[in-house]
């Protein structure tokens, strides 16, 4: 009885059926008469009749009464206005003031049930809610924002961007899976349609697998963790992922770090080590006879040092025909034949190689010499494999000496939009001047903890101010 007392009250408020008072003679309180019930008045329940017994005959959640003055069969559960016949989510009386069909569970059949649709704030009754020219169940599908016609904010709609959930790949001329800007990167032609089926470095991969995966077309070994891209993909591994870095709560302290603002940088690198050689990124130098180490932290940087920091941070292996690859470097010896230059050899052969470095137009490297603030963003962020696509991440700096047209803006903008620097209090940059020991240990610290391609979540993040 209370039930069909509150679905009365439910269709007197919504205004689409309206209730009769309780009338004398009616048993079940459903709003008809037992005599309009027992139509023949044999006291028998009989085909046709409602039950006078039974509020609700049909079990649809309405008052047979009800249901008899708005026009609808008290026989027939599915058109009560509380049933959902059509198991979309909406009971019939929410479609009737929806203006949906409720007896089809998708009326404007974008492949989302109405109910669906109204709780994501869609149009039930608009396959293209936001109207880019893809149907809401499209978007759901594909992953864009049907509410967005633009969801990558590229400017351009999502039925009309091949890339609608890539923000700085907005062209694919030659209809190949593999946008214009990432062919452009890669040296390919965005004209050539065949390029996306080339395997042009030998790694299993396809170009346009290598797109879809993020790993490098011209490398076989995306994350230089020893297996090839087709492989990992084919054992079900990350070929962007090194999980190369360990992190050992003993390690020894540097004497000279004591207050230094950049002790909590250099203590973290120092205890975290490259897996495959058992070394800390940051090892400092030997002070004196005994074993204790200094980090030297204001002092200027060496170009090696600091392409050695790099590689490390990134696992960036050598190979081992690195240590007598012939390089393009006038002031590089030739067959180095101590441990010290066959190691400093292979870190610059390996770095050559993979694109990270390319030394002046005079063909010298100068390794031993200061690295300046501009030299070691691009290093570092070549080593990480931060690609700037087009003008993604990037973002316009407060550097009053900083040029649009230097050939190091684009990094300084990356590695600004990143939060990796942010300059000094005169708002200038300085990029030609060296960088110091702490300054590269806070920048490869930021560099690391946000890269990508190594497991650099095992580096603590936390009390950094300490």
């Amino acid at each position: 009885m209370q039930r069909v007392i509150f679905l009365l009250c439910l269709f007197a408020i919504t205004s689409i059926t309206y209730a009769a008072p309780l009338l004398s003679g009616d048993t079940d309180g459903d709003g008809l008469l037992d005599t309009e019930e027992d139509i023949n008045g044999n006291g028998i329940l009989d085909a046709g009749e409602t039950n006078p017994f039974d509020a609700d005959t049909d079990g649809g959640g309405e008052a047979d009464g009800a249901e008899v003055r708005s026009g609808r069969d008290p026989l027939d559960p599915k058109d009560d206005q509380t049933a959902d016949p059509d198991e979309d989510g909406l009971i019939n009386a929410r479609e009737l003031l929806l203006g949906t069909n409720p007896l089809k569970k998708d009326t404007d059949g974008d492949g989302i049930p109405d109910g669906q649709e109204i709780a994501m704030g869609l149009h039930p009754l608009n396959p293209d809610t936001d109207g880019d020219g893809l149907s809401d169940g499209q978007e759901i599908a594909l992953g864009t924002d049907p509410k967005n016609p633009d969801s990558d904010g590229d400017g351009l709609s999502d039925g009309d961007d091949p890339f609608p959930l890539e923000k700085a790949f907005t062209k694919d001329t030659n209809n190949n899976g593999t946008p214009d800007e990432w062919e452009q990167h890669y040296h390919f032609s965005s004209n050539e349609q065949n390029d996306g089926n080339l395997d042009t470095d030998n790694d299993g991969l396809r170009n346009t697998e290598e797109f879809i995966y993020g790993t490098d077309p011209r490398q076989i070994d995306t994350d230089h963790d020893g297996i090839s891209d087709g492989q990992e993909v084919l054992d079900g591994t990350d070929p962007n992922l090194y999980e190369c870095l360990i992190y050992e709560e003993d390690a020894p302290t540097f004497d000279d770090l004591t207050g230094h603002w950049s002790l909590p940088y250099v203590r973290h690198l120092q205890h975290t080590y490259v897996f495959s050689h058992k070394t800390p990124i940051i090892e400092g130098y030997k002070h004196g006879t005994s074993d204790s180490r200094i980090f030297l932290p204001d002092r200027n940087i060496s170009r090696f040092e600091l392409l050695k920091i790099a590689l490390f941070s990134t696992c960036t292996q050598p190979k081992t025909d690195d240590a007598t690859a012939p390089l393009p470097f006038s002031d590089v010896p030739k067959n180095p034949q101590t441990d010290d230059g066959k190691f400093r050899q292979s870190i610059l052969a390996a770095a050559y190689r993979l694109d990270i470095v390319h030394g002046y137009p005079d063909n010298t490297f100068r390794m031993d010499d200061p690295i300046n603030r501009a030299e070691a963003l691009k290093i570092f962020l070549r080593a990480a494999r931060f690609i700037v696509w087009m003008n993604e991440e990037r973002a316009a700096t407060p550097f009053s000496d900083i040029s649009s047209d230097a050939w190091f803006t684009p990094y300084v903008e990356q590695a600004y939009g990143l939060h990796f620097i942010e300059g000094y209090p005169d708002n200038t940059f300085r990029p030609d001047q060296s960088i110091t020991r702490a300054e590269a240990a806070k920048l490869v610290y930021l560099l690391l903890i946000s890269n990508p391609a190594v497991n650099s979540d095992v580096i603590p993040t936390e009390n950094m101010g300490q």
